[in-house]
């Protein structure tokens, strides 16, 4: 099993959510839409990727993404 992070992306910064564990980038994101969907609020997008040594965060409070690796994103838009 690998890791993922799951990150809620605010308006105003960004905030780790959660670690999850599953075998692929897609289980995870079928993971995190059972769970974490319906928490969404309007204009939030959520964020899965591989966990990688410790997330950065720059000046804005957003994450700094890694520079390799797939990434999979679910947004609420209304």
């Amino acid at each position: 099993m690998k890791k993922f992070y799951v990150i809620r992306s605010k308006k105003e910064m960004d905030v780790k959510e959660k670690i999850i564990k599953a075998f692929s980038l897609e289980e995870a994101c079928e993971i995190v839409k059972e769970q974490y969907v319906e928490t969404l609020l309007e204009g939030e997008k959520l964020y899965i990727f591989p966990f990688v040594n410790g997330l950065r965060y720059d000046e804005n409070n957003r994450v700094v993404w890694p520079d390799e690796g797939e990434m999979i994103s679910i947004a609420r838009l209304e």
